[in-house]
Order: structure tokens, then C-alpha cells, then sequence
């Protein structure tokens, strides 16, 4: 950081007041230090019993794991016993459970019964979001944290030590044996050693959206202690008062689990970004005196932060974020100029300087005014004179200007775009969307022809281009499937056999050919006409792209319940030759062979 440049507000030089009237004008600034300190203040206290329970050393007893969860779930200390004697009644029930069922002293079958009986009678239903462990209590509902939390605690009651796991997005429990350690899924009632068991992963996916972890992946695991399991609470509390933006009150919870556990593993919500979101809400608040007296305070008591310092020029970004969000870019373009005064190396200032030269071009640009869109970019080129981007918005426009012109005029504009810019990336991938998305649109029209043509005509231009292959095949594909749906099934091949000779490795082609000859073949069976049937499964059987197996049952299944009903009209002989006729062609059918037989004997 430059030395002549102060980043404290108290010590910001005079001289710079007069240039920002115009901005304070504009915008409404409130300079409020008395309730900045008083809120920084509260956040960064901690009240007695938040100091006990950091205090307080692992592994916790039941006592004060119960207690610290309902503290970190947001519970007043005035409140707190009474959600206690829940979870004590539940303790005393679960222990005449525990007694009726004659369960075993051995710890894992202890855990496991518990981890039943919780489901049985208080888990009732999976809540992503609901991390408290007062509203597991009062409404039953629970996710991976608050179930994982009260599990853990009231398993400490039965001096049962289980921990935890941290794996992306999800956490789970941990019995720590002498020799071995048990994963334990809280979610779901069958959850513990849910590396045994195969179906269980099929109901937690479901249930929750995530996959298990097995031990084998630790590279994703991180095993934790108590207090992190507490600290998720505040983490998780963190993140559901910051989507309310509510940030102070997030921060407060944030800045009590790190005092707890430091920054979990894995997580986002560390320290440091909780802080510096919470510069930044000030920021998009605009209260902009507000954000720099708490980087001040952050970087007096955490100097080891380093976001925090690193925010002071967002107040002057800020300003002009919100002037280019307005559209109003003369004042974006003051505010930026200011800035760069005294950070002139800043990379978002340059970056917001030249969006705001870009975006006024753009929007130019999108009410059709685009001389002086180019005038525009044409000013900002002199002040970035290395900046690609406005020899790019520049090729935009030339989009912008074809995209509501007819084909034959927009490729006009797109030759001489290219002409200036031919390498330009978008331009070019624009120009083949000219054609790729007619053809679309005649697709979903069922205009087949006219689609082809015009990617033929796209094919003339780009003729390398595998994404017009590739929407051509597609269209032949589904230009089949229509034909099939009406029963054209002839010329159903002929559409299909046509995109196979344009991809003939396509999967879909491949399969939807099957189709349409089985489809065709069952359509004149079911209308009596044997012997063409019998051909188009022959005909599929030989050159079948996918699988001959459909062709051969469907043969079978024909030539059988032909014969079956020739052989119950007394026409022996008939049928005799109709079952011998499907052997040859499916010679390993039994249930034939089995029926020619009985048919002989009867005959």
C-alpha cells in the first residue's frame, strides 16, 4: 500500500471532500461512528457463558455438550434448562428402552440401538436447513448437524465417546473404538456402519441429495472433536442469518464459533470471510464510513487478517458499482477517476473504469444506437489502449445488429464483421449459431427439410464445424421419431439410416433404428400381416446397431404365438411349420422346441 495514502476515515486528507461533493450529492451517505463502535463492540464480546464453554475442555460431558448446543443453537440462557430436562426425559425413556430390549453393554450395539431409537422417537423428519437443536426438540425436525449433535451427546451419556466427520457439504458421527473406528449417518434410522450397507446409500441419497464417503476416500474426511461439532451450529447459524441478511447478528454468531474451534475443516465460513462479508454488507448498505472504521478495528485486533486490509478500496468500487448498476456511468466515471487517484494500480477500479466505457456501449448498443456505441468504445480504447474486451463488445455489436435481421441480410453483417475481426471467437461462434439455431427452430416446427437445408447452408460456411454435425444428426433423429409416432415407419428408416451416414457411431441413431423396426414390425403383426412382420425382424436381426437380443424375443414371441393359435384352430400341420420356421431363426429358443414337440406328439 502505497505510504502517502492513509487508510483511515478520521485521517482521510481535506483536500478530497471538495472533489467528492458531487457523489455525496448523489449519494446518501450516513456517517453514524457511535453506532458502528456499539455494534462492533457487541459482536466482538462474549458473554460468561460463551467464555465457560470455550473454556470448558474436551471431551464434554453430557451436561455441557446438551447445554453448549442449545447455547450455540441461539437458545437464551433463560430458556436453556428447560430444553435440558427434554432431552433429560428423553435420556430417562431411552434408558427403560435400553433395559426392556436387554441390550448389550458392548458400545457399537449400544449406538446402534440409540441411534434406532432416536428415529423412533424424536428424528421425525430430514430438514437441510434446520441445524437447532431446541427446534429438533420442539418440532422434530433435524439435519445432518443437529441430529449428529444431540446423537453425540446423548450417546456421552451412556459413556459411549462418539465424534465427528466433516466431509463436503455434510457431516456425520464417529464411534472410536480401541481398534476401530464406525461411521455413523445420523440422518436415517439404519445409518450406523453405513459402509456395510449397500441399500443405505440409496436411501441417504434420496433423502438428503449427498452421497456417503466411505473411510476409503479420507482424503475428503476430516475427523473432528466437540468442540467443532458445537462449532458447526454457529457455522451453519452463520449462514442461514446471512442469507437473511442479517449480517451483524451473523458475524456475532460467526466470531463465537471460531473463538470455540478456530476455522472448521472444509468450511467456508471462516473467520475471515465472515468478516470481510460483513465489510461488504456494510458496502452494499452503503454505509460507507461504516465499512472502513470496522477494517480499521479488524486490522488493529486480527492484524493476522489479511482480506480485511485488503477492502478499503472497495468503498470507492462500491460507489461506482452502485452508479453502474443505476446506468448512470458520467457519475460511475467520476467516482472511478477519484479513485484511482490514490490507488492507481487498483485492479477493480481499472476493471470498473472500463466496464463502465463497456457497458455504456453495450446498452447503446441494445437500443440501437450503435454509432455512438462505437464512438463509445472508440473512447475507451484510448484510455485501455491494450484491452481486448472493447474490440470484442465492438464484434458484439456487429451480433447485436444481425440478430434481428432476416438470414440473408444478417449474414451480410456477419461477413463484414469478420472481415475486421476474424479471429474473434464469439463472432465466429455466433455466425455458426445463425444457422444452428434456425434449424432448431424449424425442428421444434417439425420442418425437417427446411432444418437440414439450412444447416447445409451453415455447412458451406463452417464446413468443420462438429456442432452442425451434430445438430444435423440430431435432427435426422428426431425427424425419425416423428415419422415413427404416425407410423410412416418406412420412411422412418430411410431419415434415420440418413443421420447414420452422417454419424454412424451415434448411440441415439443407433438405438432409435431398433426401435422404429421393432415398432414397425409390432404394428403389422398387430394388424395380422405375419409374414411382413416376420421380414422387418429379419431384416433387424442382421443389421441391428444396438442389440439383436429385442429382434430375436420379438421373433420368437411371433413366430410362437402364431403357431399356438394355428395349433388351437386344428391347424397342426401349420403350426408345426411355423414353429419349425422360427427355430431356424432363433435356433436356441426352448420354449419352440418345447411347443414343435407337443405339437408332433399330437398330431
Amino acid at each position: 500500500m502505497p505510504s502517502h495514502v492513509s487508510w483511515k476515515w478520521r485521517n482521510m486528507k481535506v483536500f478530497q471532500i471538495r472533489t467528492l461533493i458531487f457523489i455525496l450529492m448523489a449519494i446518501d451517505i450516513s456517517i453514524t461512528h457511535a453506532s458502528i463502535e456499539r455494534e462492533v463492540a457487541w459482536i466482538l464480546t462474549l458473554s460468561d457463558a460463551e467464555k465457560r464453554m470455550i473454556n470448558t475442555a474436551e471431551p464434554y460431558a453430557y451436561d455441557d455438550y446438551i447445554v453448549f448446543g442449545l447455547m450455540a443453537s441461539g437458545v437464551p440462557e433463560s430458556q436453556i434448562a428447560k430444553y435440558k430436562q427434554v432431552v433429560d426425559g428423553l435420556i430417562l425413556a431411552l434408558t427403560k428402552s435400553v433395559k426392556i430390549e436387554s441390550v448389550s453393554t458392548d458400545a457399537a450395539e449400544r449406538a446402534e440401538f440409540i441411534l434406532r431409537w432416536l428415529h423412533q422417537n424424536l428424528f421425525r423428519r430430514y430438514d437441510a436447513h434446520q441445524t437447532k437443536i431446541d427446534e429438533v426438540l420442539k418440532h422434530r425436525n433435524f439435519n445432518c448437524v443437529s441430529s449428529g449433535v444431540l446423537y453425540s451427546a446423548i450417546c456421552r451419556k451412556f459413556g459411549i465417546h462418539v465424534t465427528g466427520v466433516i466431509v463436503p457439504d455434510h457431516a456425520f458421527c464417529q464411534l472410536k473404538l480401541p481398534n476401530q473406528k464406525i461411521d455413523i449417518e445420523t440422518t436415517i434410522r439404519y445409518g450406523f456402519d453405513p459402509s456395510s450397507k449397500k441399500k443405505l446409500f440409496d436411501e441417504f441419497g434420496k433423502l438428503t441429495g449427498l452421497v456417503y464417503v466411505s473411510p476409503r476416500n479420507y482424503r475428503q474426511r476430516s475427523e473432528i472433536g466437540d468442540k467443532e461439532m458445537i462449532a458447526l451450529i454457529y457455522s451453519n447459524r452463520y449462514k442461514a442469518l446471512s442469507d437473511q441478511d442479517r449480517h451483524a447478528e451473523a458475524t456475532k454468531v460467526l466470531h463465537v464459533g471460531w473463538r470455540l474451534a478456530g476455522d472448521l475443516p472444509r468450511a467456508l465460513n471462516t473467520w475471515e470471510s465472515g468478516v470481510g462479508n460483513y465489510i461488504i454488507s456494510l458496502d452494499r448498505s452503503r454505509r460507507f464510513a461504516d465499512a472502513l472504521y470496522v477494517i480499521d478495528e479488524v486490522n488493529r485486533k486480527f492484524p493476522d487478517l489479511k482480506q480485511s486490509s485488503k477492502l478499503w478500496p472497495n468503498v470507492y468500487i462500491n460507489w461506482s458499482y452502485h452508479a453502474l448498476q443505476a446506468k448512470r456511468y458520467d457519475e460511475a466515471v467520476l467516482v472511478l477517476k477519484q479513485g484511482l487517484a490514490h490507488f492507481p494500480q487498483n485492479y477493480k477500479l481499472l476493471q470498473n473504469l472500463k466496464a463502465a466505457y463497456l457497458e455504456k456501449a453495450q446498452l447503446l448498443g441494445r437500443t440501437g444506437h450503435f454509432t455512438e456505441a462505437h464512438e463509445t468504445i472508440e473512447t475507451g480504447i484510448q484510455a485501455f489502449p491494450h484491452e481486448e474486451k472493447f474490440r470484442h463488445i465492438e464484434a458484439n455489436l456487429y451480433i447485436q445488429e444481425a440478430d434481428e435481421l432476416l438470414i440473408d441480410q444478417a449474414e451480410t453483417v456477419y461477413q463484414k464483421a469478420i472481415q475486421k475481426y476474424p479471429k474473434d471467437k464469439t463472432l465466429l461462434e455466433s455466425f455458426e449459431f445463425l444457422y444452428l439455431n434456425l434449424a432448431q427452430k424449424f425442428g421444434s416446427q417439425g420442418k425437417y427439410v427446411e432444418a437440414v437445408q439450412i444447416l447445409e447452408r451453415g455447412e458451406t460456411v463452417f464446413s468443420a464445424s462438429t456442432r452442425i454435425r451434430k445438430v444435423k444428426t440430431a435432427t435426422h433423429n428426431n425427424w425419425g421419431i416423428d415419422l415413427a409416432k404416425k407410423k410412416h415407419f418406412a420412411e422412418a428408416k430411410q431419415v434415420i439410416e440418413r443421420g447414420l451416414a452422417i454419424s454412424a457411431t451415434d448411440a441415439t441413431l443407433k438405438n432409435n433404428w431398433d426401435f422404429v423396426m421393432l415398432e414397425w414390425a409390432k404394428s403389422e403383426f398387430n394388424s395380422g400381416h405375419f409374414n411382413p412382420a416376420s421380414t422387418i425382424l429379419q431384416e433387424g436381426l442382421k443389421q441391428a446397431k444396438s442389440d439383436q437380443k429385442p429382434f430375436r424375443q420379438r421373433i420368437e414371441a411371433y413366430y410362437n404365438d402364431s403357431a399356438i393359435k394355428l395349433l388351437k384352430h386344428r391347424e397342426i400341420q401349420k403350426g408345426i411349420n411355423r414353429l419349425e420356421a422360427g427355430l431356424k431363426l432363433v435356433p436356441n429358443s426352448k420354449v419352440m422346441r418345447d411347443n414343435l414337440k407337443r405339437a408332433r406328439e399330437n398330431r
